[in-house]
């Protein structure tokens, strides 16, 4: 099996630096998921937009597409 590096480590391998690069861009406080950031009128909006694929392949805010699809059961 072959060895898995994380992509820290392999940075710092290639640029030759001592030790991990410090992270950047680090989110503090509370994590929230996708759907607070939506609204209903966002909601609506993406309805609207994307109408025939969600009735294409049953789409909706909280699963996969469900069906006409190559892994449908």
């Amino acid at each position: 099996m072959p060895l898995q590096i994380n992509l820290s480590t392999q940075i710092a391998r290639y640029f030759q630096m001592n030790g991990n690069p410090d992270l950047r861009n680090v989110t503090h406080g509370r994590r929230r998921g996708y759907k607070d950031y939506y609204t209903p009128r966002t909601i609506q909006i993406i309805a609207d937009r994307y109408e025939n694929d969600i009735e294409t392949f049953g789409f909706d805010f909280d699963t996969a597409a469900t069906r006409n699809t190559f892994f449908t059961p």
